[in-house]
């Protein structure tokens, strides 16, 4: 190949053309070509945590009456300004909210985005029924899933009590309630009594410090739901809620026993009109030094340490309750933050889900006095230095052996009622074998036809 030179201007030519290069290529001597370089590829971006996704967005938030519900009222804004969703909200008593979130279920009305469901009526009829949003799947979303709220702190006796029969989660715990028992280590003392550690020894308790109109010996719900403080007493005795057959057990000696004993206390050493109580009145008396003892939510029953409240700050001791036949237990519960099905705006209620039982709201819970389902939580240095209650109250509260509060069954509304209104029949004076009987036959066709 003759070599050709090209001339200056030529090259300056080539050059502002942008082709210079490719043709001294071309006129070099060959050479062997190499391969370009692969391009780095280029790592897709991950999805992000992101609290501002739906700012704009408004949700309805419904809760019942609670000491709980203070404190998220009261923390609201700061939910609001992570997030830059409103929130409009409603605290009604208890037996209200239950009864409207029935209602709104069954019409599928899509004004209520999340509430806090109550573990006994409404787990497991909710969740059989469609009403209630499985959040597994938003757990799961990186861009739903706030990193912080850490569900490996979580106890999961909480988790399973709000993981449905099919597996699937539906509510994120505020607080793991446990039923205990409180009572007033000073009068004990000023009797000379231990504090009490069987049903035995917690009724001679009641007699000794028994003394009306000043003060009477115990005090116990006497309706509503009473259930669940008799269930603390059945369970200890020996009684479970079911049998191997998954059949009801009201009939079962353990069961007339503690109903026994439990219409006994109150009709002997309970304040009068005691039929018309439910944990309202209970907690008034007792904060007002007018009762020696009372059983009832942990976190019902902390209010004792508030000064704010009650007369008789210090002066309370705390256990499960005390040991029978059958040993001793701890029946824990746990409402927690569930969504509606029928809401447009799950996403943003899902946030809301895990603002309330993130962990700051979880010490404020604490600091309150309601057992939490975090076990940082009990080691956080804010509830270390405000938390009021002793170490007696919180051993009791992480009791190790847990039985459940409520039947596990789907018409636990109607068990309740059903079995409450037998059990002030009890405390008037009527046979309890008989009434007993009666509640069981009641309530058997609706527990088979929800069995079904």
């Amino acid at each position: 190949m003759v070599a050709r030179y090209i001339t200056r201007r030529e090259f300056l030519t080539l050059l502002a053309a942008g082709t210079a290069g490719a043709y001294l290529a071309g006129c070099g001597p060959a050479a062997t070509p190499t391969a370009a370089p692969a391009p780095t590829p280029i790592a897709p971006l991950k999805p992000q945590f992101d609290p501002k996704k739906y700012k704009g967005e408004t949700i309805f938030f419904a809760i019942s009456k609670v000491p709980r519900a203070d404190v998220l009222v009261q923390n609201m804004r700061e939910f609001e300004d992570w997030t830059g969703i409103k929130v409009e909200y409603e605290v009604v008593p208890e037996a209200q909210i239950r009864e409207q979130n029935v209602i709104r279920m069954t019409a599928k009305d899509t004004q209520m985005d999340v509430w806090e469901a109550a573990y006994g009526p409404e787990m497991r009829r909710f969740s059989k029924m469609g009403w209630m949003q499985p959040l597994d799947d938003y757990l799961k979303d990186p861009t739903l899933a706030d990193p912080s709220w850490d569900p490996e702190d979580i106890n999961p006796a909480g988790r399973k009590l709000w993981t449905g029969v099919d597996g699937k989660l539906y509510g994120l715990n505020t607080i793991l309630p446990s039923m205990i028992y409180a009572c007033r280590k000073d009068l004990l003392e000023a009797k000379g009594l231990k504090f009490p550690k069987t049903l035995e020894e917690m009724e001679n308790a009641a007699k000794a410090l028994h003394d009306p109109p000043n003060r009477y010996g115990i005090v116990l719900r006497g309706k509503g739901a009473s259930t669940v403080i008799w269930g603390a007493i059945f369970q200890n005795m020996g009684g479970t809620w079911l049998d191997k057959d998954r059949k009801l057990t009201l009939t079962s000696p353990e069961a007339i026993k503690a109903v026994e004993l439990y219409a006994r206390l109150l009709r002997n050493y309970g304040p009068p009109g005691v039929t018309g109580y439910d944990w309202m009145e209970c907690s008034s008396l007792f904060l007002q030094g007018k009762a020696a003892m009372w059983i009832d939510g942990a976190d019902l029953v902390a209010t004792a340490e508030d000064p704010k409240t009650s007369t008789i700050v210090g002066k309370v001791g705390y256990s499960p309750t005390p040991a029978g036949a059958g040993g001793q237990f701890l029946p824990v519960s746990g409402p927690a933050m569930c969504i509606s099905p029928f809401s447009k705006k799950k996403e943003a209620a899902f946030l809301f889900c895990q603002w309330a039982t993130n962990k700051k709201n979880h010490v404020r819970f604490l600091i309150q006095g309601a057992p939490v389902p975090r076990f940082s939580a009990y080691k956080d240095p804010e509830f270390l230095t405000q938390g009021r209650m002793g170490q007696d109250w919180l051993d009791a509260v992480q009791f190790s052996k847990g039985t459940t509060m409520w039947p596990p069954i789907i018409p636990v509304s109607e068990y309740s009622n059903i079995f409450s209104a037998a059990m002030t029949k009890s405390i008037e004076g009527g046979d309890i074998p008989t009434l007993l009987k009666a509640a069981q036959a009641e309530i058997e066709p609706i527990y088979a036809k929800s069995e079904q």
